[in-house]
């Protein structure tokens, strides 16, 4: 990066100063050729983001219904989860109340399953398709005035274009299907 002088046969002497680095232009284009590949990848990244709180929600639904059925397991006394489409959240309550038997109340606010509770995390709108209740027994079996004639309760939980339809089993097993 230094300068050198070279002397001319006329005995007159130059200097002459090789520089390193970018020009002007370059450096202009090379950030307009970025901003370019940037502002394409947006909505790419957008929809890689809604498609992940998506299928958290849905996850969510779904370990939510498991973990009501292991409390009903473990507890020995019913449990039931209530769906509800308006608000697209659901509630977790207990007939765990020797005083009450068979009488559900809901969860206290302090147990992680209490109160009622969004399906959807931040920044993620999604609906159900409509209310379903599951009542899980002590013995596993599970229950529900929404099931088909196969003992199976489906319904779907959808955000924008996409759907996922999440079928459980008269025994507890869940299986999610996305569209």
């Amino acid at each position: 990066m230094g300068c050198r002088n070279i002397g001319l046969r006329t005995g007159s002497i130059r200097r002459t100063c090789k520089t390193k680095g970018f020009s002007a232009i370059e450096l202009v284009i090379t950030v307009s050729i970025l901003m370019i590949l940037v502002t394409m990848c947006i909505p790419l990244v957008n929809s890689v983001f809604q498609t992940y709180r998506f299928r958290g929600a849905v996850s969510y639904a779904t370990g939510a219904i498991q973990t009501t059925r292991y409390r009903a397991l473990q507890n020995g006394c019913l449990f039931q989860a209530n769906f509800t489409a308006a608000g697209s959240t659901f509630q977790v309550q207990s007939a765990c109340d020797p005083a009450n038997p068979g009488v559900f109340s809901p969860l206290a606010a302090s147990d992680p399953l209490g109160g009622v509770l969004p399906i959807s995390g931040s920044g993620t709108v999604v609906t159900l398709s409509a209310n379903t209740s599951f009542i899980f027994h002590p013995g596993g079996r599970v229950d529900s005035p929404q099931a088909g004639a196969t003992g199976n309760t489906t319904f779907t939980i959808s955000q924008g274009g996409k759907q996922a339809i999440i079928t459980v089993s008269r025994y507890g097993n869940i299986k999610t299907t996305f569209q």
